[in-house]
């Protein structure tokens, strides 16, 4: 009952049109103050200090950054090749963004810091055990819309999804890290393969064609797991008010 509820919300998300990008001139000076605060500090959840190294190519003019708005949220996103700009989904992230809205008035945009390492993420050799430095690729500050970094290409959308529930407090620390981190896994896992289905449509394949409209034109100028999730679905066909859909300490 709950996956088909996530499942029709998601639907009724694809029945509109994916929301607009628009490329900024460059990144505010807060915002670079912060993505170089974060960046440059020690964390225990980037054992590898990947995002230095990327923050580190962009001083160099080793690598490109893109800063992009929509109504819903910022993305800052650095990358080591102009290719990898069109990697980005940016209907899909909107779309995302938008669900995890409840209402624009009471809430600030979110702000996704996106640095695009290529480091894959690799079991430990032997029989040496599973660590941050094997699978982590993000964080950010539970119950803040506004301090979502992902610091690998690899599975940006699932960790988008992942770090989304902390930022919107939807977990519940009391349960500890264990509990809370493999519920929050396993929601944004299961919305992760709900979003590709729908994509995999002819109908909507277009929506995540990565250079098409969907995604903001650029010239690449330099310049904490889940007992609950809430996502505001749009109206379906039937209903003219917006919705949210609670889901309550379910593992799956």
């Amino acid at each position: 009952m709950l996956l088909g509820a996530v499942l029709n919300c998601i639907k009724n998300e694809f029945k509109q049109e994916s929301p607009a990008w628009k490329i900024l001139s460059k990144c505010p000076e807060n915002d670079m103050a912060f993505l170089k605060k974060e960046c440059n500090a020690p964390s225990e959840f980037d054992p590898m200090r990947l995002r230095k190294a990327m923050i580190d190519g962009l001083e160099n003019r080793q690598s490109h950054m893109t800063v992009a708005s929509c109504q819903y949220g910022t993305v800052y996103a650095v990358y080591n090749t102009p290719d990898q700009y069109y990697d980005i989904p940016w209907g899909l992230w909107g779309r995302i963004l938008r669900m995890y809205t409840e209402d624009l008035k009471k809430q600030k945009p979110f702000k996704i810091f996106f640095l695009a390492s290529n480091t894959i993420r690799e079991f430990p050799k032997g029989t040496k055990p599973i660590t941050p430095l094997n699978i982590n690729g993000g964080y950010t500050y539970q119950c803040n819309h506004e301090t979502i970094m992902i610091y690998r290409a690899e599975d940006a959308t699932r960790v988008l999804l992942h770090e989304l529930m902390h930022a919107c407090c939807l977990d519940k620390p009391e349960n500890g890290v264990d509990v809370v981190e493999a519920e929050t896994e396993a929601w944004a896992d299961s919305a992760l393969h709900n979003d590709s289905a729908l994509h995999n449509d002819s109908a909507l394949h277009n929506d995540s064609a990565l250079h098409n409209d969907s995604a903001p034109h650029t010239d690449h100028a330099e310049y904490k797991p889940m007992t609950s999730l809430r996502l505001t679905c749009p109206p379906d066909n039937t209903s003219k008010k917006n919705f949210n859909v609670r889901f309550h300490s379910v593992i799956l």
